[in-house]
């Protein structure tokens, strides 16, 4: 029998959205949030069917080192504490949040004391920051190092799928992290 090769599949480039600008996506009426979001230990829930809960609340507390906490995007109520099947085949407790279209801020959230690299990692990981590629690996986790053996710092801006440009407009829109909309 001979050998049969596959070719790879070569998408092709589309990001001409350089003239286009973020737009703001509609309300959602509930979001279903998993518990394992990121490498690791999965997430573990701290509420439960009823509770009601505001944008940035603590809904899942860190499930080991290597994971993160996670936060409500919507404010609304708890519905349902399930597992769900993933994208990739394995199952995962989710918490659903059915969204009363108000987008409550939490009034926990507030600017963290960072007072040194300890307390600024800290600061990281209580955010639940993790990387945006597959593995979603806590950002924390990454900080977590020796300075004295740190000689460079590479940060890879580079935007591999053909169709997304969020991270490379967000780099020329907002380049050094502020709120206000700085365009001309």
């Amino acid at each position: 029998m001979a050998a049969k090769f596959l070719q790879s599949i070569h998408v092709p480039h589309r990001k001409k959205t350089q003239d286009s600008f973020p737009v703001r996506l509609t309300e959602v009426k509930s979001v279903t949030i998993p518990m394992s979001m990121h490498i690791g230990a999965p997430a573990k829930p701290v509420v439960k069917v009823g509770d009601y809960v505001k944008v940035g609340q603590l809904i899942a507390e860190a499930g080991g080192y290597v994971s993160a906490p996670i936060h409500a995007s919507v404010s609304g109520t708890v519905k349902k504490i399930e597992d769900i099947l993933l994208s990739n085949g394995s199952t995962s407790q989710a918490i659903t949040i059915e969204s009363d279209g108000l987008e409550e801020l939490y009034e926990g959230v507030t600017p963290p004391e960072v007072t040194d690299l300890a307390s600024f990692v800290q600061a990281v990981r209580d955010s639940g920051a993790v990387g945006l590629g597959g593995a979603g690996f806590p950002t924390s986790v990454k900080l977590n190092v020796d300075p004295e053996k740190v000689d460079y710092i590479l940060i890879n801006g580079a935007e591999c799928e053909p169709y997304i440009t969020s991270d490379s407009h967000t780099m020329v829109d907002n380049p050094i992290g502020c709120t206000q909309d700085s365009r001309p």
